[in-house]
């Protein structure tokens, strides 16, 4: 009885080892399909909110909720970048109507700022804070163009609230104010 107790224990023991690697495995290749995603949503990809994937910054910026009208959002929406952009934009919607609350992680990246945004007739600002909105920029680089066609006066016209952490602005020989606090 002896050398029969035993070979069952030899068995047993190789029926583990060959079940541990095959979960062992079924792990490995369960995790593999969610890395290529990631891989390839990075590559296809401008920009992130939470789980949400936005092939462009202005997708990006049209999904942040909107306050009432002048009031500003407690909570900021976070925009991660996920490549270098290349892009303008406001922040808001003149005298208050609409309000957002923003922070945008370049995460490493560099924003260019163009086109050029702004009222009828002063279209030369890359970025513009309104009025009751509020914008955080962090860990990046933000660059103001030179091109003249650009057209990028002011880098960032501030109306609302604007915070920069980590942040580095480059102006363009054409730039008139890097930033124009005006909040």
């Amino acid at each position: 009885m002896e050398g029969a107790s035993k070979m069952l224990t030899f068995k047993d023991r190789w029926f583990e080892r060959i079940l541990s690697l095959f979960l062992s495995l079924s792990i490995l290749f369960g995790m593999f399909p969610n890395v290529i995603a990631q891989s390839l949503a990075a590559e296809s990809y401008a920009a992130v909110i939470g789980d949400e994937y936005y092939e462009t910054l202005q997708a990006a910026l049209d999904a942040v909720p909107a306050g009432a009208d002048k009031v500003t959002p407690v909570d900021a929406t976070v925009i991660t970048l996920l490549s270098d952009a290349e892009y303008g934009f406001d922040i808001g919607k003149a005298n208050g109507s609409v309000t957002k609350n923003v922070l945008i992680d370049l995460d490493g990246y560099q924003l260019t700022l163009r086109p050029a945004v702004g009222s009828s007739g002063t279209v030369s600002n890359g970025i513009r804070v309104l009025a009751y909105s509020t914008l955080h920029l962090k860990n990046g680089t933000v660059i103001c163009p030179d091109a003249e066609e650009d057209n990028i006066k002011v880098g960032v016209a501030n109306y609302g609230e604007l915070t920069l952490e980590d942040i580095t602005l480059k102006s363009g020989a054409l730039t008139q104010y890097t930033i124009n606090n005006r909040g």
